[in-house]
């Protein structure tokens, strides 16, 4: 009883693994038929060979028999590692399609931190040139070549970007000491609540991702095993 527990079990998984990899279009369901009725009229050619060979070879030995029956044992679970082989290189196909928007969003995101952190520096720099003992106010024309790296960057990830970050900025820049500090400072700690926003943003991914993948890995073995425990329920679906 045991082993036919197992062969059933098997024949189970093959059933429920074939019904999930060519599930998906009308063209996938017959050519999931027409390899069927290959498979059976295979079956039945094979049958058909071996009691030919039989009906013609004399009476063989227990040891003959115990041969045979090992070379179709042996078939049949080359037959199922293949299946199961197919069924996991489907899976990984899922969770690699799945994950392809979330990847390209995630580089998206790690790309803007970048550009973000590298403008952050270079307004460091000025920030530290003008807090230095003795400092003296910078030329308007640095200032205004930073605003402009910083236009260019943001405009580099959408067209809100610069706009919300510019909405209050005076078009003069200051020509005074303190005036070049603050406007400096502004722009220091906007992008600075941008990298942070952008982290949090990837840490979401990174989260969904996770997500999607055991999404992936569990939903067809929960409609297994709804299957399983409701056989009537598929029968007629």
């Amino acid at each position: 009883m045991r082993v036919w527990a197992y062969i059933k079990s098997y024949a189970d998984f093959c059933a429920s693994s074939t019904k999930i990899l060519y599930q998906q279009t009308w063209f996938s369901s017959v050519k999931t038929i027409y390899k069927a009725l290959a498979f059976l009229a295979s079956l039945v050619l094979l049958w058909w060979s071996l009691r030919e060979i039989v009906e013609r070879l004399p009476p063989i030995g227990h040891r003959w028999w115990t041969i045979i029956i090992l070379s179709i044992a042996v078939t049949f679970l080359l037959i199922l590692i293949g299946l199961i082989k197919n069924f996991h290189e489907w899976t990984l196909s899922e969770i690699y399609k799945a994950n392809d928007g979330i990847t390209a969003e995630y580089a998206d995101c790690a790309e803007q931190i970048e550009w973000l952190t590298l403008i952050l520096g270079r307004g460091d720099t000025l920030s530290s040139l003008l807090e230095a003992d003795n400092a003296q106010p910078l030329s308007k024309l640095e200032i205004q070549l930073y605003e402009s790296a910083i236009r260019t960057t943001l405009d580099r990830f959408g067209p809100n970007w610069a706009d919300s970050h510019f909405v209050d900025f005076d078009r003069v820049v200051p020509e005074s000491l303190s005036g070049q500090q603050d406007r400096i400072n502004i722009h220091r700690n906007r992008l600075n609540a941008f990298i942070q926003a952008r982290r949090a943003h990837r840490i979401e991914i990174a989260k969904k991702a996770s997500s999607q993948k055991q999404e992936v890995l569990t939903t067809y073995r929960r409609r297994e095993l709804k299957q399983s425990a409701n056989p009537s329920d598929s029968k007629h679906s």
